[in-house]
């Protein structure tokens, strides 16, 4: 057993007193100190690795590692301290080549809370094209440091591929001919051997920003996995699309490479011109009783090919698709509607063809208009008991035809007609009130079998006392 010198100056002598016995004084004064009912040791500060991402993309150390692009100057990672509540929660990452751990660079940066998310930016200059990283993170607060995080690993890419080219087996470019009404357009993009495309993002008119969300984390998906997009079939190959056309006249297709990083090339245009396709509306009863319906009869264009459904919309309402019967056309049943109304409308072939849209005007029973020149309907008291005025009934606009003549009633007064004046189907009548206060005309037109031409108007004034 091995000893400890210790001097005891009574009497000079020296005392030799076992290692154990300090050992057991120390605990006992220890367990002395320590605070009633602790169960255990702090924990201190931990990176939570599940919440490491680089570049939007879950941190990884596969190999190859995965490759990034715009985004790989974005790192994140949450760090929690459950027994340090003070603010002050220090993140330091260190970025470093994975052939030169020696050439590291750190980045520090704060946060308030435990478990907040840290996201700083890689320094320029950091990062070099075609170069592979590793990073780890570790938090710091007022209770001490945390053990780095794991390891993660990605490859940086920021070199645009090739621009592809594009070409159509049946919708030839502007200048060359008109685009085959009713027929899906086949596409082919070719990426001409550049091996760094992965890829192509295609819209009709405008290319957007590829899908990265900034929200608690930066989260990008697979940017080949997002709408738009189509891979290549071969390293450096081609691809095939087969779009709708959106809208009529000149139409852009828009088409650009795409790597694995997310880099794209620049934008190639390809233009053609497409006939119009939009569906016929007809009224098959052109002036419908008020309060019944109208009934509209959707038609395809001439020469589209066959229909098997239409898309319609009712004054922006919600779309609404009814199928096609045998001949191509459908019917659809709307409650007359006292304003001008707009339908849009489009059709869609038995192969996926959506046709152009529609946009008709509407006359669903809309209201006569009345005028008056001393009692106008704004609402301030004109006019007075016994001054006489002059009230024109003007008529909505009908593909049958102006209305025979017209059915009032004035307060406190009997329904009379008055028959339409002019070729327009206008007519007026003279009137003087009784009383004062405010006061409603109701007219409507009528047709020329006495029928309801429309629906009620209500014309509300005030005359003044």
């Amino acid at each position: 057993m091995r000893y400890l010198n210790n001097r005891n100056h009574h009497g000079g002598h020296t005392m030799r007193v076992p290692k154990l016995f300090y050992a057991l004084v120390a605990s006992c004064v220890l367990a002395a100190l320590a605070p009633l009912g602790t169960a255990q040791a702090a924990t201190g500060p931990t990176i939570d690795n599940a919440s490491l991402t680089n570049g939007g993309r879950p941190c990884s150390a596969t190999t190859p590692p995965v490759t990034l692009g715009y985004w790989a100057t974005y790192l994140e990672a949450a760090g929690t301290d459950d027994t340090y509540s003070y603010s002050g929660y220090n993140y330091t990452f260190t970025i470093w080549p994975v052939d030169d751990p020696a050439a590291a660079t750190s980045i520090t940066t704060s946060r308030t809370d435990s478990g907040e998310l840290a996201r700083p930016q890689v320094p320029a200059g950091v990062l070099i094209d075609g170069g592979s990283y590793a990073w780890r993170v570790q938090l710091t607060t007022g209770n001490g440091t945390s053990p780095w995080s794991q390891v993660c690993t990605f490859s940086y890419d920021h070199t645009a591929p090739a621009a592809p080219s594009v070409s159509s087996a049946n919708y030839p470019p502007s200048g060359q001919g008109a685009a085959p009404l009713g027929q899906l357009a086949q596409f082919t993009f070719d990426a001409g051997g550049d091996v760094d495309t992965a890829g192509f993002r295609y819209s009709w008119g405008y290319l957007g920003v590829l899908g990265c969300s900034f929200g608690a984390q930066l989260v990008c998906p697979d940017f080949l996995s997002q709408p738009g997009t189509v891979r290549v079939t071969s390293p450096g190959g081609t691809a095939s699309v087969t779009l709708n056309p959106v809208g009529h006249g000149p139409l852009t297709l828009v088409v650009d490479a795409l790597d694995v990083a997310g880099n794209t090339s620049s934008n190639v245009l390809y233009q053609v011109f497409m006939p119009y396709s939009a569906p016929t509306v007809t009224q098959a009863v052109s002036n419908p009783i008020c309060g019944s319906v109208a009934k509209l009869v959707f038609s395809p264009r001439p020469g589209l090919g066959p229909v098997s459904s239409y898309t319609y919309s009712f004054d922006q309402g919600a779309a609404v698709t009814v199928p096609a019967a045998a001949d191509g056309t459908a019917q659809v049943s709307i409650k007359e509607n006292r304003e001008p109304a707009f339908i849009v409308v489009s059709s869609t072939g038995a192969d996926g063809f959506r046709s152009s849209e529609a946009n008709v005007y509407l006359n669903l029973n809309p209201q006569v208009s009345v005028y008056s020149d001393v009692y106008t309907d704004y609402g301030q008291p004109v006019g007075g008991i016994g001054v006489t005025s002059e009230f024109a009934f003007q008529p909505p606009f009908s593909e049958s035809g102006p209305p025979a003549g017209f059915s009032y009633r004035f307060p406190n007064g009997q329904t009379r007609t008055v028959a339409a004046t002019d070729e327009f189907g206008s007519a007026s009548v003279q009137w003087a009130p009784t009383r004062a206060g405010q006061q409603t005309l109701t007219v409507q037109a009528i047709n020329a079998d006495g029928s309801p031409g429309t629906c009620t108007t209500s014309y509300t004034f005030t005359v003044a006392r």
